[in-house]
């Protein structure tokens, strides 16, 4: 009942792994032919260990105890692998279990089916395509293997791991950076691995940005939950201090896997000490009493307005300590951009007094046609740029809002771009708008789409003038993309416009002809052949 897998394989990085996960499973009867053939392996269920037990029998193993069939479990496993739901969970329980199961009987349940799903997860074949083991493909083989280890060795109390990396050292990689498989693995591998305690200190981190907050209760007076990921959070205790410069916050969560339903208190105690430096300590207290005290011990420390003695209260009190790169890679690039936008907000202000200051400046120096001093151009690029980026968005707001209508584009909004644009023509300003062609084009896309469906609605009575203001409106917008430098992709509410119009009944399109011709030409087609093809259809 083990896995029979058969690998196509190249010279190179498939023979080797073959070798080193051969060896970690102790079947040395699948040997490799010629190396730019195949090889085999047996269906020997794969070992973890030394003594040659396997993932496969020590799931049997454990789970007789638990699972009436433990291989039925495993297939069945894939409805609660989709739907992690508690009835679900319940149902599959229900359907599997030899006896009625305590919830510490269900952790060690799901450990283990979950051990069997990185362990069929770790034979993914592309992984024995590449020369190199250190490649995305190889790397993330091994993270399956490590996360299968992880999982046997907290059900069998048996240390698996270090045999593991000893036979990947065998494996030689052509980085020098990583020279073995051992080296793939320590590097790539385990600072990738996720801890109740890392879950912890990621949302300690993420709760001095997030409102996180200790009176946060439902209507029934339970604590709220926090999802990350497939963990669940629930906080019980929450201090939050700004000191000064400095962000200290001091709380104790209940953290759940969804995959397993292990449950642990965990405690956190971090320090902001500003920019991208935090210093955050996670431990578990055996009593409520023990936690307090040390939250005292750290507070009290804080108090003393020396950042040395919180760090060390921290490390004393809470002794596995973490810092921003162990946050997982997307919350952590979110703090950074948080942490940046404060940085340029703050030179976003400077640049814009020192353009106010020197306007006078820099319209001398442009009209003289002089050479501009470098900071008062970038100056002008930076604020002129952050000008334009703000009132696009608040136009986008205004318009795409639940209330928006396009048809009332506001005259000030779009006379504040050109304005702008005339002012960075005349400055020769570099204007950066990330984002903002994106915008432009929804707009317009938008503003075409409500114009057609209100105009062209059977018995629509929209004034002509508001008509003419809103197509002229739209040609504005457009042009202003062109004076912007964001090169306008039309190419949709062309297809918009075209399909509106060929639909159209004949009477209708006589009645709006005028308007039809003005909005086509706006959006820069040739209107005389579309409506030529109109009568041809």
């Amino acid at each position: 009942m083990g896995f029979d897998t058969t690998l196509q394989s190249a010279e190179g990085f498939a023979g080797r792994i073959a070798t080193a996960v051969r060896s970690f499973e102790g079947t040395d009867n699948a040997v490799p032919v010629e190396p730019a053939g195949r090889f085999e392996r047996t269906s020997q269920p794969i070992s973890v260990a030394t003594d040659g037990e396997t993932f496969g029998h020590h799931r049997e193993k454990e789970g007789s105890a638990l699972l009436s069939d433990p291989w039925t479990a495993r297939n069945d496993y894939i409805n609660a692998v989709g739907d992690r739901s508690q009835a679900v969970l319940n149902q599959f329980f229900e359907t599997h279990q030899s006896h009625p199961l305590s919830l510490d009987e269900q952790t060690n349940a799901l450990r283990l089916l979950e051990m069997q799903r990185h362990a069929m997860l770790m034979y993914t074949s592309c992984g024995g395509f590449f020369d190199e083991i250190s490649r995305p493909e190889g790397t993330q083989i091994l993270r399956c293997a490590a996360r299968a280890i992880e999982l046997a060795e907290a059900t069998s109390r048996t240390a698996l791991e270090t045999t593991f990396i000893e036979k990947l050292a065998q494996t030689p990689s052509n980085v020098s950076h990583f020279k073995t498989g051992a080296g793939v693995y320590l590097k790539q591998v385990k600072p990738h691995q996720v801890s109740l305690e890392r879950v912890v200190a990621h949302y300690a981190m993420g709760s001095l940005f997030s409102p996180y907050r200790e009176d946060s209760r439902r209507q029934d007076g339970h604590q709220a939950e926090e999802q990350l990921y497939c963990y669940r959070l629930r906080c019980h205790d929450y201090y939050h201090q700004p000191l000064g410069a400095l962000t200290l916050a001091i709380g104790r969560v209940q953290v759940t896997s969804t995959l397993t339903l292990e449950k642990v208190n965990l405690a956190f105690a971090v320090l902001h000490l500003g920019g991208w430096d935090f210093q955050c300590g996670i431990q578990a207290f055996p009593s409520q009493s023990s936690y307090s005290k040390a939250k005292a011990a750290v507070v009290r420390a804080s108090g003393n307005a020396s950042v040395s003695q919180s760090v060390l209260a921290i490390h004393n009190q809470f002794h596995q300590t973490y810092t921003l790169q162990n946050l997982f890679d997307e919350e952590r690039h979110q703090i950074m951009q948080q942490l940046n936008q404060e940085t340029l907000l703050r030179l976003d202000q400077l640049y814009e007094q020192v353009y106010r200051e020197n306007y006078g400046v820099l319209m001398a120096f442009h009209r003289d046609r002089l050479p501009v001093p470098q900071a008062l151009q970038v100056a002008a690029d930076i604020t002129l740029s952050h000008r334009a980026l703000d009132i696009i968005r608040a136009l986008e707001q205004e318009i795409a809002g639940p209330e928006g209508d396009l048809l009332n584009i506001t005259i000030g909004r779009v006379a504040e771009l050109e304005g702008i644009a005339t002012e960075a023509h005349h400055f020769r300003a570099n204007l950066k708008l990330p984002g903002a062609q994106p915008i432009l084009e929804r707009l317009i896309w938008q503003g075409v789409s409500q114009t057609l469906q209100v105009a062209l609605a059977p018995g629509s009575s929209l004034p002509f003038h508001k008509m003419v203001t809103t197509i002229e409106g739209l040609q504005r917008l457009i042009h202003l993309g062109e004076r912007l430098g964001l090169s306008l992709g039309l190419d949709r509410v062309q297809e918009l416009y075209y399909g509106h119009l060929v639909k159209m009944p004949a009477q209708q399109f006589m009645t709006q002809r005028t308007l039809l011709v003005q909005l086509g030409q706006a959006l820069a087609m040739d209107v005389e052949s579309v409506f030529y093809l109109r009568k041809s259809i």
